[in-house]
Parts: C-alpha cells; sequence; structure tokens
C-alpha cells in the first residue's frame, strides 16, 4: 500500500446551519437521513418525527472525500405558543418539508452512515 492509497477516515463535520449544508449537500455523492420519533404512551396516537439526521457523503473538499452532518431537532421547531398536539404536528410537517428540500440534491436513502464501524477503516483514498 502506497501512500497514496493510505486508508483514511475522517468523522463527520456537523453543521449547525441547515441552510449551509443543503449547499454542500448539492455536492454529495449521496445523502441518508435518520428520522427519530415521538412515541406517545397512548397506543392510539402515531408516532410523530421529532429529529431528522442527514448525512451528505462523499464531497469532495481539497481532494478529501468528506461528509457532513445536519441534525434537526424540534426544540429549534416548536412554537411554545401551540398546545403539544399542533406543536407535534407543525414539526412533523415541517421535518417532511426539509426532507423533501433535501431529496432533490443528490441520491437519498433513509438510513445512517455509522463511523464507529471498524469496517469502515477499509476505505481508501487514492490521489
Amino acid at each position: 500500500m502506497t501512500m497514496s492509497e493510505r486508508p483514511i477516515l475522517l468523522p463527520p463535520v456537523e453543521v449547525d446551519d441547515f441552510e449551509e449544508f443543503k449547499r454542500f449537500a448539492k455536492d454529495a455523492s449521496m445523502i441518508t437521513y435518520e428520522p427519530d420519533y415521538l412515541r406517545s404512551p397512548f397506543l392510539d396516537d402515531p408516532p410523530r418525527l421529532k429529529r431528522v439526521t442527514f448525512y451528505a457523503v462523499g464531497i469532495l473538499i481539497n481532494g478529501l472525500p468528506i461528509t457532513m452532518k445536519c441534525v434537526l431537532d424540534y426544540t429549534d421547531l416548536i412554537d411554545r405558543s401551540q398546545s403539544w398536539y399542533d406543536q407535534a404536528d407543525d414539526v412533523e410537517r415541517a421535518l417532511v418539508n426539509l426532507i423533501a428540500e433535501v431529496r432533490a440534491d443528490a441520491p437519498f436513502i433513509r438510513g445512517r452512515v455509522d463511523y464507529e464501524t471498524p469496517e469502515l477503516s477499509g476505505l481508501v483514498n487514492r490521489t
């Protein structure tokens, strides 16, 4: 293995601003998203989205494949002047719309990229 084929693994760069994440995501090889749901203690209440974690994989920056991560959480989107049910409905609607915005930028998959898995150490950067 030469120096140019040395395995590298960079953890995701976490981006706080969703608009900035979308700007980088346009150049990604793939975007994944991982939804997380609010669970009600009542069995007849449907689960509602509370958080979505996005990963934009394979963004080339200075020749290195970078992964960017952005977490959208209900605490960033709620209007505390509303009832809990209205808040949950509004957050779910907002998160579904944001997923739709990102879906158009690159191949889109529901799932997550596990950067703590030893198998990923086999990724090779060939420059």
